[in-house]
């Protein structure tokens, strides 16, 4: 009975494993993250309720990570959406950088900006043409700088791939 039982066992280990190991790996994904994946720059002290300017005048840094993994690159984002919410006529930017594994500093693309509530779009392609191989270099370790005018605030951003 006993060797019954360990010949299943590894039968249906076998098999499994078979299975397993031939099933295609869906490539596609998308990640959602809220602002509470980002920080405030430089000692602010108009940064409340996680994402929300409290200033009355002053615009808020954030900088936010992005995703990068070896089977999730950000080399591979083709949707890259920022959701602001902000009342007033100042604009709000966004804009995809870098910091640079091989030298000290960082490099950014150009950021968009939004002058309402809604989303700011980062989708390819990449603009200037000078920082689309800093981007494409998977060494790179991507983020996102979001600026917010007084009493703006950031819901998250998106990423997908195909």
């Amino acid at each position: 009975m006993q060797k019954r039982t360990l010949g299943i066992f590894f039968s249906t280990a076998i098999v499994s494993a078979a299975l397993f190991a031939t099933t295609p790996v869906d490539a596609a994904w998308t990640v959602r993250r809220s602002s509470t994946s980002c920080i405030a720059g430089g000692g602010v002290s108009h940064w409340g309720n996680v994402g929300n300017n409290t200033s009355n005048s002053v615009y808020l840094a954030l900088t936010c990570d992005v995703l990068s993994e070896s089977d999730k690159p950000h080399t591979a984002i083709t949707v890259f959406n920022v959701h602001v919410d902000k009342p007033g006529s100042q604009f709000a930017n966004a804009g995809r950088c870098v910091r640079l594994f091989n030298a000290s500093g960082a490099a950014c693309g150009d950021f968009h900006a939004r002058t309402t509530s809604g989303t700011i779009t980062l989708n390819p392609p990449m603009t200037p043409a000078g920082f689309v191989p800093f981007w494409n270099a998977l060494v790179h370790f991507p983020y996102l700088v979001v600026n917010l005018p007084p009493g703006a605030g950031l819901k998250g951003y998106y990423t997908e791939a195909p």
